[in-house]
């Protein structure tokens, strides 16, 4: 895959030339205005393209599993909000 310029909203707020380049789904590399590059690796990267479900499989998901593990939580919550306890 080629490297891919920053969109017209980053451009416009970076006046340096930059890349990156999608390797796969845990790195990418990073490329500045001096042709130097770095290569970054995560748990996990998400790109443009990427569909909204594996990106909440990974981040938000776990979270919601952990609020179901501990209800005092939900009902801390509810009562925030002005709603009934569950």
């Amino acid at each position: 895959m080629p490297f891919l310029a920053l969109g017209n909203t980053h451009q416009a707020t970076h006046t340096k030339v930059i890349c990156i380049h999608c390797v796969d789904l845990q790195s990418f590399v990073f490329k500045d205005e001096k042709e130097e590059e770095f290569t970054f690796e995560f748990d996990k990267v998400f790109y443009e393209n990427s569909e909204q479900g594996p990106v909440y499989e990974f981040l938000a998901l776990p979270i919601v599993k952990e609020i179901d593990l501990h209800p005092l939580t939900q009902i801390v919550g509810s009562k925030e909000r002005g709603e009934e306890s569950p």
